[in-house]
């Protein structure tokens, strides 16, 4: 399913709306200080949202997927060598079908 990049964020929030979490003070280079107050020494401090951490933690899940299913690649290579695999029609219409319906709602 390919979703357009003008809608990517508005799924992207959908889908982290019930995440929820605090904010945690991480240490960065070009950070602001956590409190303007503070008479601690310079040190930089960010803090990521619960979202953009989920963002995050999202993003790294995808890569991590793998684009091919090599297990299903060669079984199929397998029934095609032996001149057993047969294509169904009317399910790989259905699926078309059903892709483009859910393309067009996302």
């Amino acid at each position: 399913m390919k979703i357009p990049d003008q809608d990517i964020g508005r799924h992207m929030e959908k889908a982290l709306s019930g995440l929820k979490g605090p904010a945690k003070p991480l240490e960065g280079k070009n950070a602001k200080p956590a409190t303007e107050q503070s008479p601690a020494p310079a040190t930089d401090q960010v803090h990521i949202s619960g979202k953009a951490r989920d963002v995050q933690r999202l993003n790294q899940l995808v890569t991590e997927v793998p684009d091919v299913r090599a297990g299903k690649v060669e079984a199929l290579q397998k029934q095609i060598a032996a001149g057993t695999y047969g294509a169904d029609g009317r399910a790989i219409a259905e699926k078309m079908v059903e892709s483009t319906l859910l393309d067009k709602v996302l």
